[in-house]
């Protein structure tokens, strides 16, 4: 399940798998509930507000929980972005090690408080630094500055990617989620380019491309237009289509807002640039009036099926 976890969930959870216990109130999160129900955890008797180690806890804390939690610490520990009060959520934490590791593409592209937010920030967009003064905090001091330019600069041309020794392949993705786990594109020797979504002029700046190279998207209708608009600069990039619709979810679900077009055939996209598996998955979307985020995806999985175009 996806858990999105806080800090302070991280935290609390760790409490109770070194010390049996931990009094954080923590029982109305929908991963601490899923733990309850399923006796991983149980309240103490008598006192309800503790949460205690149940049966099996510590091989699924070990399994699911162990690693990240000490990876998160140690580097909010080494950079010294964390204070008592800290209660970044997990995507906020993988957000800050991108921006380390990019701090000096970052600092040579300059960013406005506003853009810098809806850029690394997706899912809160452009507000989400003004919500999170912690945040932002620590944002400045990774970066070594003060604070943020008032203005972008004109014709921003940023480009991010994960580099990697061996690169077979290079996936361009529509949006950041990918890059901010590094490790699985270098574990599998892939190279990550992230180029800022609809912002996609850069890309005819771009010297010669001797790898394989793949396209990551929302499957919805405003990322497959930008897929489209990709293709004509990159003729020889190929879609990366999703292996299931399981994870498929209303075009009226929170924070989304692109719809399909449905006066038009196909939506109004371009029927002879899609693979017969990616033109069923199109209709069935448009037809159920859903769509399937990039995030919810998984890389390797999605790479599988290119196996004969990847040398």
């Amino acid at each position: 399940m996806n858990k999105n976890l806080k800090w302070r969930h991280y935290k609390a959870l760790n409490q109770i798998y070194e010390q049996g216990f931990t009094k954080n109130k923590i029982k109305d999160h929908p991963y601490v509930k899923y733990l309850l129900d399923n006796d991983y955890l149980q309240p103490q008797i008598g006192k309800p507000d503790i949460l205690e180690e149940g049966i099996g806890f510590k091989k699924i804390y070990e399994s699911e929980l162990k690693t990240n939690y000490s990876y998160f610490l140690s580097f909010l520990i080494e950079e010294d972005v964390i204070t008592d009060q800290s209660n970044y959520s997990e995507r906020d934490i993988l957000s800050l090690m991108f921006i380390k590791e990019q701090k000096n593409q970052i600092l040579q592209d300059q960013y406005s408080r506003k853009k810098f937010s809806a850029v690394f920030f997706k899912d809160s967009g452009a507000k989400h630094l003004d919500k999170n003064p912690g945040l932002e905090t620590a944002v400045l001091k990774l970066l070594g500055l003060k604070e943020f330019p008032e203005k972008d600069p004109k014709n921003q041309q940023y480009k991010f990617v994960i580099n990697c020794p061996n690169p077979k392949c290079i996936v361009l993705c529509e949006n950041l989620d990918f890059l901010l786990l590094p490790w699985i594109a270098r574990e599998n020797n892939i190279e990550l380019w992230y180029a800022g979504g609809n912002n996609i002029e850069k890309l005819n700046h771009l010297p010669k491309i001797y790898l394989p190279i793949f396209y990551s998207c929302d499957w919805d209708y405003d990322g497959l237009r930008i897929f489209q608009r990709v293709k004509n600069i990159i003729p020889d990039i190929e879609l990366l289509i999703p292996t299931s619709t399981d994870f498929s979810k209303s075009v009226k679900s929170p924070n989304h807002k692109s719809d399909w077009v449905y006066t038009k055939n196909f939506s109004n996209l371009d029927y002879d640039l899609y693979s017969s598996d990616a033109k069923k998955i199109i209709e069935y979307l448009i037809r159920r009036k859903e769509w399937i985020e990039e995030e919810t995806m998984d890389l390797i999985e999605l790479l599988s099926n290119m196996e004969s175009k990847i040398h």
